[in-house]
Protein backbone atom coordinates (compact mmCIF):
# COMPACT_ATOMS: atom_id res chain seq x y z
CA UNK A 1 0.00 0.00 0.00
CA UNK A 2 0.97 3.48 -0.61
CA UNK A 3 3.43 2.20 -2.78
CA UNK A 4 3.86 3.00 -7.07
CA UNK A 5 3.10 -0.21 -8.94
CA UNK A 6 2.97 -0.19 -12.26
CA UNK A 7 -0.03 -0.68 -13.97
CA UNK A 8 -0.52 -1.33 -17.93
CA UNK A 9 -1.44 1.69 -20.17
CA UNK A 10 -2.66 1.79 -23.28
CA UNK A 11 -1.49 5.47 -25.03
CA UNK A 12 -4.12 6.29 -27.33
CA UNK A 13 -2.50 9.09 -29.30
CA UNK A 14 -0.60 12.04 -28.35
CA UNK A 15 -2.53 15.18 -27.08
CA UNK A 16 -0.62 18.29 -26.46
CA UNK A 17 -3.28 20.94 -26.19
CA UNK A 18 -6.93 20.65 -25.61
CA UNK A 19 -9.61 21.04 -28.07
CA UNK A 20 -11.57 23.64 -26.74
CA UNK A 21 -11.97 26.39 -24.19
CA UNK A 22 -14.06 24.92 -21.49
CA UNK A 23 -16.19 27.30 -19.08
CA UNK A 24 -15.67 27.40 -15.57
CA UNK A 25 -17.79 24.73 -12.84
CA UNK A 26 -20.47 26.69 -11.40
CA UNK A 27 -22.26 25.79 -7.78
CA UNK A 28 -25.35 24.49 -10.75
CA UNK A 29 -23.19 22.17 -12.35
CA UNK A 30 -23.01 18.03 -11.61
CA UNK A 31 -19.46 17.22 -12.42
CA UNK A 32 -19.45 13.69 -11.01
CA UNK A 33 -21.41 10.37 -10.03
CA UNK A 34 -23.30 11.95 -6.54
CA UNK A 35 -22.66 15.16 -7.78
CA UNK A 36 -19.49 16.01 -5.81
CA UNK A 37 -16.16 14.39 -4.60
CA UNK A 38 -17.89 13.60 -1.04
CA UNK A 39 -21.09 12.19 -2.60
CA UNK A 40 -23.67 14.26 -1.23
CA UNK A 41 -26.23 13.79 -4.41
CA UNK A 42 -27.55 17.44 -3.04
CA UNK A 43 -27.32 20.14 -5.61
CA UNK A 44 -28.26 24.21 -4.54
CA UNK A 45 -30.32 24.19 -7.95
CA UNK A 46 -33.68 25.18 -7.29
CA UNK A 47 -36.24 22.58 -8.93
CA UNK A 48 -39.96 23.20 -9.42
CA UNK A 49 -42.73 20.83 -7.53
CA UNK A 50 -44.51 20.64 -10.60
CA UNK A 51 -41.86 19.57 -13.54
CA UNK A 52 -42.48 19.09 -17.23
CA UNK A 53 -41.45 16.56 -19.62
CA UNK A 54 -38.68 18.82 -21.56
CA UNK A 55 -37.38 16.10 -23.71
CA UNK A 56 -36.47 12.33 -24.42
CA UNK A 57 -33.43 10.29 -25.93
CA UNK A 58 -34.48 6.91 -26.95
CA UNK A 59 -32.52 5.97 -30.43
CA UNK A 60 -31.00 3.61 -32.12
CA UNK A 61 -27.45 3.02 -33.00
CA UNK A 62 -26.83 0.96 -36.38
CA UNK A 63 -30.54 -0.80 -35.74
CA UNK A 64 -29.59 -1.67 -32.48
CA UNK A 65 -32.04 -0.51 -29.48
CA UNK A 66 -29.85 1.67 -27.11
CA UNK A 67 -30.63 1.28 -22.95
CA UNK A 68 -29.54 4.77 -21.44
CA UNK A 69 -29.51 3.88 -17.82
CA UNK A 70 -26.47 4.94 -16.24
CA UNK A 71 -25.69 7.93 -13.97
CA UNK A 72 -25.27 11.15 -15.91
CA UNK A 73 -22.93 14.78 -15.36
CA UNK A 74 -23.76 18.33 -16.24
CA UNK A 75 -21.19 20.95 -16.90
CA UNK A 76 -21.67 23.92 -18.34
CA UNK A 77 -24.84 23.61 -19.97
CA UNK A 78 -23.74 20.40 -21.49
CA UNK A 79 -25.65 16.80 -20.28
CA UNK A 80 -22.81 13.61 -20.31
CA UNK A 81 -24.50 10.10 -20.41
CA UNK A 82 -24.22 6.74 -21.84
CA UNK A 83 -26.21 4.36 -23.30
CA UNK A 84 -26.06 -0.16 -23.85
CA UNK A 85 -25.83 -1.54 -27.21
CA UNK A 86 -26.18 -5.57 -27.83
CA UNK A 87 -26.07 -6.48 -31.14
CA UNK A 88 -27.01 -10.40 -30.06
CA UNK A 89 -28.59 -10.04 -27.03
CA UNK A 90 -25.81 -12.06 -25.58
CA UNK A 91 -24.14 -11.51 -21.45
CA UNK A 92 -21.42 -10.52 -21.88
CA UNK A 93 -21.44 -8.82 -26.12
CA UNK A 94 -22.62 -5.31 -25.10
CA UNK A 95 -21.24 -2.04 -24.94
CA UNK A 96 -21.67 1.81 -24.51
CA UNK A 97 -21.95 4.47 -26.63
CA UNK A 98 -21.05 7.93 -24.83
CA UNK A 99 -23.04 11.18 -25.32
CA UNK A 100 -23.15 15.00 -24.95
CA UNK A 101 -26.25 16.88 -25.26
CA UNK A 102 -27.21 20.58 -24.96
CA UNK A 103 -28.84 20.03 -21.55
CA UNK A 104 -32.04 22.66 -22.02
CA UNK A 105 -32.82 21.15 -25.21
CA UNK A 106 -31.90 17.82 -25.84
CA UNK A 107 -29.42 18.50 -28.98
CA UNK A 108 -27.42 15.95 -29.47
CA UNK A 109 -23.55 17.24 -29.64
CA UNK A 110 -21.56 14.26 -29.69
CA UNK A 111 -20.84 10.66 -30.00
CA UNK A 112 -18.31 8.19 -28.87
CA UNK A 113 -18.39 4.95 -29.92
CA UNK A 114 -15.89 2.55 -28.15
CA UNK A 115 -17.28 -0.69 -30.56
CA UNK A 116 -15.41 -2.83 -28.05
CA UNK A 117 -17.31 -5.93 -26.99
CA UNK A 118 -17.87 -5.49 -22.70
CA UNK A 119 -16.97 -1.98 -22.99
CA UNK A 120 -20.58 -1.75 -20.81
CA UNK A 121 -20.62 1.65 -18.69
CA UNK A 122 -23.71 1.22 -16.26
CA UNK A 123 -22.00 3.25 -13.48
CA UNK A 124 -20.81 7.18 -12.79
CA UNK A 125 -19.26 9.34 -15.10
CA UNK A 126 -17.16 12.88 -13.87
CA UNK A 127 -15.64 15.59 -15.67
CA UNK A 128 -12.49 16.83 -15.17
CA UNK A 129 -13.04 20.59 -15.68
CA UNK A 130 -9.14 21.89 -15.35
CA UNK A 131 -8.36 18.59 -18.03
CA UNK A 132 -11.93 19.14 -20.15
CA UNK A 133 -12.02 15.36 -19.59
CA UNK A 134 -14.99 13.24 -19.39
CA UNK A 135 -14.02 9.67 -17.46
CA UNK A 136 -15.93 6.55 -17.11
CA UNK A 137 -15.10 3.28 -15.85
CA UNK A 138 -16.53 0.59 -18.25
CA UNK A 139 -16.67 -3.21 -17.58
CA UNK A 140 -14.08 -4.50 -19.87
CA UNK A 141 -11.67 -3.29 -17.07
CA UNK A 142 -11.06 0.57 -18.19
CA UNK A 143 -11.16 4.06 -17.42
CA UNK A 144 -12.05 6.11 -20.23
CA UNK A 145 -11.00 9.56 -20.82
CA UNK A 146 -13.01 11.71 -23.92
CA UNK A 147 -12.45 15.11 -25.01
CA UNK A 148 -15.57 17.05 -23.29
CA UNK A 149 -15.87 19.49 -26.53
CA UNK A 150 -15.66 16.42 -29.06
CA UNK A 151 -16.09 13.37 -27.73
CA UNK A 152 -12.62 12.42 -29.11
CA UNK A 153 -10.87 9.61 -26.62
CA UNK A 154 -7.96 10.85 -24.95
CA UNK A 155 -6.62 7.80 -23.14
CA UNK A 156 -7.72 4.70 -21.67
CA UNK A 157 -6.50 2.95 -18.74
CA UNK A 158 -6.72 -0.44 -17.77
CA UNK A 159 -7.67 -1.06 -13.84
CA UNK A 160 -8.32 -4.61 -14.39
CA UNK A 161 -7.59 -7.78 -16.72
CA UNK A 162 -11.21 -9.13 -18.13
CA UNK A 163 -8.84 -12.46 -18.87
CA UNK A 164 -8.15 -13.10 -15.62
CA UNK A 165 -11.62 -11.89 -13.59
CA UNK A 166 -14.68 -10.54 -13.88
CA UNK A 167 -14.13 -6.54 -13.95
CA UNK A 168 -17.67 -5.47 -12.61
CA UNK A 169 -16.80 -1.70 -12.78
CA UNK A 170 -20.34 -0.03 -11.91
CA UNK A 171 -19.22 2.41 -9.47
CA UNK A 172 -17.60 5.85 -10.74
CA UNK A 173 -14.40 8.51 -10.49
CA UNK A 174 -14.13 11.14 -8.07
CA UNK A 175 -11.81 13.74 -9.19
CA UNK A 176 -10.53 16.08 -6.04
CA UNK A 177 -8.13 18.62 -6.15
CA UNK A 178 -6.25 17.70 -9.43
CA UNK A 179 -6.33 14.07 -9.37
CA UNK A 180 -8.10 11.20 -9.74
CA UNK A 181 -9.60 8.26 -7.41
CA UNK A 182 -11.27 5.26 -8.79
CA UNK A 183 -11.61 1.42 -6.73
CA UNK A 184 -11.36 -1.42 -8.83
CA UNK A 185 -11.53 -5.00 -8.11
CA UNK A 186 -8.53 -5.33 -5.48
CA UNK A 187 -7.15 -1.84 -5.68
CA UNK A 188 -8.22 1.95 -5.28
CA UNK A 189 -5.68 3.81 -7.93
CA UNK A 190 -4.87 7.63 -7.62
CA UNK A 191 -4.17 8.97 -11.09
CA UNK A 192 -3.30 12.46 -12.71
CA UNK A 193 -5.32 12.10 -15.02
CA UNK A 194 -2.88 14.26 -17.48
CA UNK A 195 -4.33 14.93 -21.24
CA UNK A 196 -1.14 13.04 -22.22
CA UNK A 197 -1.71 9.61 -20.80
CA UNK A 198 -2.43 9.02 -16.66
CA UNK A 199 -0.27 8.18 -14.32
CA UNK A 200 -0.76 6.11 -11.41
CA UNK A 201 0.10 8.28 -8.18
CA UNK A 202 -0.21 5.17 -5.57
CA UNK A 203 -2.27 2.13 -5.03
CA UNK A 204 -3.69 0.56 -2.49
CA UNK A 205 -4.87 -2.77 -2.32
CA UNK A 206 -8.21 -3.29 -0.45
CA UNK A 207 -7.76 -7.59 -1.04
CA UNK A 208 -8.26 -10.59 -2.53
CA UNK A 209 -11.91 -10.54 -2.61
CA UNK A 210 -14.04 -8.56 -6.05
CA UNK A 211 -17.01 -8.05 -4.01
CA UNK A 212 -18.52 -4.78 -4.07
CA UNK A 213 -17.23 -2.28 -6.51
CA UNK A 214 -20.15 -0.06 -7.18
CA UNK A 215 -18.40 2.26 -4.74
CA UNK A 216 -17.06 5.56 -5.38
CA UNK A 217 -14.46 6.77 -3.19
CA UNK A 218 -15.00 10.25 -0.91
CA UNK A 219 -12.27 12.72 -0.71
CA UNK A 220 -12.00 15.45 2.31
CA UNK A 221 -10.10 16.93 4.73
CA UNK A 222 -6.48 15.61 3.38
CA UNK A 223 -8.36 12.06 2.96
CA UNK A 224 -9.46 9.15 0.72
CA UNK A 225 -12.46 7.38 2.47
CA UNK A 226 -13.61 4.05 0.89
CA UNK A 227 -15.06 0.60 1.37
CA UNK A 228 -14.88 -2.79 0.66
CA UNK A 229 -15.60 -6.22 1.85
CA UNK A 230 -15.86 -6.34 5.57
CA UNK A 231 -13.32 -3.34 6.21
CA UNK A 232 -13.83 0.83 5.47
CA UNK A 233 -10.40 2.66 5.21
CA UNK A 234 -9.03 6.40 4.83
CA UNK A 235 -6.20 7.38 3.30
CA UNK A 236 -4.15 9.67 2.97
CA UNK A 237 -4.91 11.57 -0.17
CA UNK A 238 -1.59 12.45 -1.20
CA UNK A 239 0.86 9.66 0.30
CA UNK A 240 -2.02 6.87 -0.37
CA UNK A 241 -0.80 5.94 3.00
CA UNK A 242 -3.35 3.74 5.88
CA UNK A 243 -4.43 5.73 8.51
CA UNK A 244 -7.62 3.80 10.02
CA UNK A 245 -9.74 0.77 9.03
CA UNK A 246 -12.42 -0.07 10.59
CA UNK A 247 -14.07 -3.63 9.87
CA UNK A 248 -17.91 -4.34 9.38
CA UNK A 249 -19.44 -5.23 12.98
CA UNK A 250 -20.61 -8.48 11.00
CA UNK A 251 -19.07 -10.80 9.40
CA UNK A 252 -19.57 -11.70 5.03
CA UNK A 253 -20.70 -7.96 4.81
CA UNK A 254 -19.11 -5.31 2.26
CA UNK A 255 -19.00 -1.22 2.41
CA UNK A 256 -18.54 -1.79 -1.57
CA UNK A 257 -22.29 -1.60 -2.83
CA UNK A 258 -22.66 2.19 -2.41
CA UNK A 259 -20.95 5.39 -2.00
CA UNK A 260 -19.95 6.81 1.06
CA UNK A 261 -20.74 10.41 1.90
CA UNK A 262 -18.62 12.73 3.73
CA UNK A 263 -19.90 15.58 6.08
CA UNK A 264 -19.00 17.22 9.35
CA UNK A 265 -16.43 15.63 10.23
CA UNK A 266 -18.09 12.15 9.52
CA UNK A 267 -18.81 9.29 7.03
CA UNK A 268 -22.03 7.61 6.49
CA UNK A 269 -21.62 4.18 4.97
CA UNK A 270 -24.00 1.25 4.54
CA UNK A 271 -22.54 -2.17 4.11
CA UNK A 272 -24.85 -4.95 2.73
CA UNK A 273 -24.33 -8.39 1.92
CA UNK A 274 -24.99 -10.32 -0.96
CA UNK A 275 -28.12 -13.06 -1.08
CA UNK A 276 -28.97 -10.90 2.54
CA UNK A 277 -31.94 -8.88 3.70
CA UNK A 278 -30.00 -7.47 6.21
CA UNK A 279 -27.95 -3.87 5.84
CA UNK A 280 -25.70 -2.30 8.02
CA UNK A 281 -25.97 1.40 8.35
CA UNK A 282 -23.00 3.50 9.87
CA UNK A 283 -21.90 6.91 11.12
CA UNK A 284 -17.56 7.00 11.62
CA UNK A 285 -15.83 9.61 12.77
CA UNK A 286 -13.64 10.58 9.45
CA UNK A 287 -10.80 11.78 12.06
CA UNK A 288 -10.43 8.09 13.99
CA UNK A 289 -12.36 5.59 12.22
CA UNK A 290 -14.84 5.45 15.61
CA UNK A 291 -17.99 4.12 15.51
CA UNK A 292 -20.52 7.35 16.08
CA UNK A 293 -23.71 4.93 15.77
CA UNK A 294 -24.55 2.18 13.64
CA UNK A 295 -27.79 0.69 12.83
CA UNK A 296 -28.67 -2.85 11.50
CA UNK A 297 -32.10 -3.13 9.07
CA UNK A 298 -33.76 -5.53 7.44
CA UNK A 299 -33.68 -4.84 3.64
CA UNK A 300 -31.99 -5.92 1.07
CA UNK A 301 -29.22 -4.24 -0.89
CA UNK A 302 -28.41 0.04 -0.49
CA UNK A 303 -27.21 0.79 -3.29
CA UNK A 304 -26.76 4.29 -3.51
CA UNK A 305 -28.06 7.26 -1.09
CA UNK A 306 -27.89 11.18 -0.72
CA UNK A 307 -27.10 13.57 2.58
CA UNK A 308 -28.77 16.95 3.04
CA UNK A 309 -30.85 18.91 4.98
CA UNK A 310 -29.49 16.82 8.37
CA UNK A 311 -31.16 13.89 6.74
CA UNK A 312 -29.26 10.39 5.02
CA UNK A 313 -31.68 9.73 2.00
CA UNK A 314 -31.19 6.27 1.36
CA UNK A 315 -32.47 4.15 -2.00
CA UNK A 316 -33.21 0.22 -0.64
CA UNK A 317 -35.01 -2.66 -2.17
CA UNK A 318 -35.60 -5.61 0.46
CA UNK A 319 -36.81 -8.75 -2.07
CA UNK A 320 -40.22 -8.86 -3.13
CA UNK A 321 -40.38 -6.56 -5.86
CA UNK A 322 -40.07 -3.96 -3.41
CA UNK A 323 -38.24 -1.13 -2.33
CA UNK A 324 -38.21 2.70 -2.22
CA UNK A 325 -36.30 5.12 0.40
CA UNK A 326 -35.71 6.00 3.93
CA UNK A 327 -34.78 9.10 5.43
CA UNK A 328 -32.65 8.69 8.80
CA UNK A 329 -31.25 11.49 11.05
CA UNK A 330 -27.62 12.05 10.55
CA UNK A 331 -26.82 13.13 13.98
CA UNK A 332 -28.77 9.95 15.71
CA UNK A 333 -29.58 7.18 13.04
CA UNK A 334 -33.12 7.81 14.01
CA UNK A 335 -35.65 6.92 11.07
CA UNK A 336 -37.41 9.80 9.92
CA UNK A 337 -40.01 9.06 7.40
CA UNK A 338 -39.86 5.75 4.98
CA UNK A 339 -41.45 6.01 1.55
CA UNK A 340 -42.32 2.58 0.12
CA UNK A 341 -46.06 2.24 -0.51
CA UNK A 342 -48.10 4.73 -2.67
CA UNK A 343 -51.59 6.25 -3.39
CA UNK A 344 -54.78 4.99 -1.48
CA UNK A 345 -54.28 1.70 -2.45
CA UNK A 346 -51.18 1.54 -1.01
CA UNK A 347 -49.11 -0.07 -3.85
CA UNK A 348 -46.01 -0.98 -3.09
CA UNK A 349 -42.96 1.21 -4.70
CA UNK A 350 -40.70 -0.63 -6.61
CA UNK A 351 -36.60 -1.11 -5.56
CA UNK A 352 -34.76 2.12 -6.04
CA UNK A 353 -30.83 0.93 -7.29
CA UNK A 354 -30.20 4.56 -8.81
CA UNK A 355 -30.54 6.19 -6.18
CA UNK A 356 -31.91 9.70 -5.13
CA UNK A 357 -30.99 13.47 -5.43
CA UNK A 358 -31.50 15.86 -3.34
CA UNK A 359 -32.45 19.56 -4.35
CA UNK A 360 -34.53 22.56 -3.20
CA UNK A 361 -36.13 20.63 0.10
CA UNK A 362 -37.11 17.64 -2.48
CA UNK A 363 -36.00 14.22 -3.19
CA UNK A 364 -36.52 12.65 -7.22
CA UNK A 365 -35.40 9.04 -7.82
CA UNK A 366 -36.48 6.21 -10.16
CA UNK A 367 -37.65 3.31 -8.98
CA UNK A 368 -38.03 -0.44 -11.14
CA UNK A 369 -41.90 -0.09 -10.89
CA UNK A 370 -41.71 2.31 -13.95
CA UNK A 371 -41.82 5.58 -12.21
CA UNK A 372 -40.09 8.45 -10.99
CA UNK A 373 -41.09 10.07 -7.73
CA UNK A 374 -40.56 13.66 -6.01
CA UNK A 375 -40.86 14.05 -2.20
CA UNK A 376 -40.56 16.45 0.42
CA UNK A 377 -37.59 15.99 2.12
CA UNK A 378 -38.67 16.55 5.46
CA UNK A 379 -41.77 14.29 5.37
CA UNK A 380 -41.69 12.16 2.16
CA UNK A 381 -44.78 13.05 1.23
CA UNK A 382 -45.08 12.83 -2.71
CA UNK A 383 -45.28 15.89 -4.47
CA UNK A 384 -44.81 14.15 -8.00
CA UNK A 385 -44.46 11.11 -9.78
CA UNK A 386 -43.93 10.68 -13.46
CA UNK A 387 -45.13 7.25 -15.37
CA UNK A 388 -42.13 6.17 -17.52
CA UNK A 389 -43.81 2.41 -18.08
CA UNK A 390 -40.09 0.94 -17.82
CA UNK A 391 -37.58 0.01 -15.30
CA UNK A 392 -35.62 2.72 -13.97
CA UNK A 393 -32.07 2.25 -12.80
CA UNK A 394 -30.05 4.97 -13.30
CA UNK A 395 -29.11 7.78 -10.32
CA UNK A 396 -31.18 11.33 -10.77
CA UNK A 397 -28.80 14.13 -11.88
CA UNK A 398 -30.16 17.48 -10.97
CA UNK A 399 -28.44 20.73 -12.70
CA UNK A 400 -30.00 24.35 -13.20
CA UNK A 401 -33.26 24.04 -12.45
CA UNK A 402 -33.40 20.52 -14.29
CA UNK A 403 -33.63 16.58 -13.91
CA UNK A 404 -32.35 13.82 -15.30
CA UNK A 405 -33.00 10.01 -15.46
CA UNK A 406 -32.43 7.35 -17.84
CA UNK A 407 -34.68 4.32 -17.96
CA UNK A 408 -34.73 1.15 -19.94
CA UNK A 409 -35.61 2.11 -23.08
CA UNK A 410 -35.41 6.32 -22.61
CA UNK A 411 -33.07 9.27 -21.30
CA UNK A 412 -35.78 11.70 -19.77
CA UNK A 413 -34.94 15.14 -18.97
CA UNK A 414 -37.80 17.05 -16.41
CA UNK A 415 -38.09 21.45 -15.59
CA UNK A 416 -40.10 24.36 -15.25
Amino acid sequence: MGSRRPIWLVALGCIVVLAALVPAASGQDWLQGRYDAVNSAFSPSALTATPQLLWTFAGKSQGIRLHPDSGSAVHAGVLFTSADKNPTDIEGNAWSEFYAFNAATGHKLWTYDPNVLGAKHDGLVAVDVDRALVIYPAHDGYLRALDEATGSLVWAFQACDVTVEVCDFEGGVTVANGHAYYVSNHDLFALDPDRAGPTVLWSFTRGPLTRGVATKPAVADGKVFFGGYEHFWALDELAGTMLWDRPTSQADFSYGFNAPHYQDGTIYASASQSGSKVTILTAISAATGATVWERVLRLGFTVKSAVGYGKWFLGFWKGGGQGGVIAFDLATGTEVWRFDRVGDAQVKVGPVNGGPAVADDKVVFGASDGNVYMLDQATGNLLWSFTTGETTHSAATVADGRFFIGSRKTFRAFGP
